[in-house]
This record gives C-alpha cells, sequence and structure tokens, in this order.
C-alpha cells in the first residue's frame, strides 16, 4: 500500500511564478505553489484513490443536460491574486469553464471543491488550502471526505465572508451539495472502502 499523501516544502527562498510553473511543467509529481513556496504531493492511500474515483463516477453523470462538469485533479485552481496554486482532488465548474490565460491547466471559477482528507493533508485541508479557497469568489462548496473513517464535511459559503460548517457522519443521511443540486449517500462516496479491519 502506497503511503498517504505527504505535502513537503521544497524550497526555503522565495520562488517565482514564473519558476513554479516551469518546474511543475517538468516534474514527475504534482508541486502546488503557496505564495513563493513550491509543495510537493506525493503518494496516495488505496482509499484516497478509491474515494476520488466513486465522486467522479458519482457526480459526473448527474451534472449531464446542465451546464456544470466535473475535473479531476489534473486541473489545478487559482486564488484572485495569483499567488498561490492547487491540486484538489476534484473540482465542479458550472458555466463557462475559464482558464488563466498563459498559465497551462488552470482553472479560475470552481463551485466545488472535493478535497480527499489523510493523516498527512487534514491540516492543511482544513487551514492554509481553506483560507486561499475562501479566496475564490466563484467557490460556494469546499467538501471534506475522510479516508479513515466515514465522515464528511460540506462548509458552505454564506455571504459577506461568513462560512457553515456541516458535519456528516450518520450513514443514513444524504449528502447534499446545494449548489449543483446533487444528492449522494455514503454508500456511494464509499463504495468498495472497509474500515473494518483500521
Amino acid at each position: 500500500m502506497m503511503a498517504a499523501p505527504a505535502w513537503k516544502y521544497e524550497s526555503k527562498k522565495y520562488l517565482s511564478l514564473e519558476e513554479y510553473l516551469q518546474m511543475d511543467q517538468v516534474s514527475d509529481v504534482k508541486l502546488e505553489y503557496v505564495e513563493g513556496d513550491i509543495v510537493s504531493m506525493a503518494g496516495a492511500t488505496k482509499e484516497h484513490n478509491q474515494i476520488v474515483t466513486n465522486l467522479i463516477r458519482e457526480i459526473g453523470p448527474k451534472l449531464k443536460g446542465s451546464d456544470c462538469e466535473i475535473y479531476p485533479s489534473d486541473f489545478r485552481i487559482t486564488t484572485p491574486a495569483h499567488k498561490s496554486y492547487f491540486y484538489p482532488d476534484a473540482t465542479v465548474v458550472c458555466g463557462e469553464t475559464k482558464m488563466q490565460d498563459g498559465v497551462f491547466d488552470t482553472l479560475l471559477n470552481p463551485i466545488v471543491i472535493l478535497e480527499v482528507v489523510s493523516d498527512g493533508t487534514e491540516n492543511i485541508d482544513r487551514g492554509y488550502k481553506f483560507f486561499h479557497y475562501q479566496q475564490i469568489h466563484t467557490l460556494q462548496e469546499y467538501v471534506l471526505i475522510d479516508s479513515r473513517q466515514h465522515a464528511i464535511e460540506i462548509i458552505r459559503r454564506q455571504g459577506e465572508g461568513a462560512w457553515k460548517f456541516e458535519r456528516h457522519f450518520d450513514l443514513q443521511v444524504p449528502v447534499v451539495l446545494n449548489s449543483i443540486n446533487i444528492q449522494m449517500t455514503f454508500g456511494d462516496i464509499y463504495y468498495r472502502i472497509s474500515f473494518a479491519n483500521k
């Protein structure tokens, strides 16, 4: 089994955006950029990958016929000031898919961002990533799916900088993404995952 994703700062000095983009384009692993620091992403557990697969499988068909699309982690997103760049596990865009001019594979207008949480990523996903994601004006829902237990958190924009945290632990209660009018069950999201031996 592969190790949980590990985020590691690669530099002690400030790197320009141009330097980051050049490094990321030739890197064997995805590199994120946090205001001058390069952060490498390496490895993922079977559970992590299965959850991402399940999300794409469940959300994608439900968006058919709408103007929304779900994208896997190969697409980056950036903040409005273009000072930080991240690779979410999955991203939903509605309407025109807007890309940053002159920067490869970088989305500007996510409406939903989904991250799968592990031991190595929880503090990052809840910490500086959420801080930066809040700056994206189109973002309506930030979804955290735990890869270690049945637990899902949806953080919804309320307006004027306020966000509402909604936690799901009850396997019988549906998980609803209001911004894209989609409902899923824990069985959908955690399909083929067992925590019995953990």
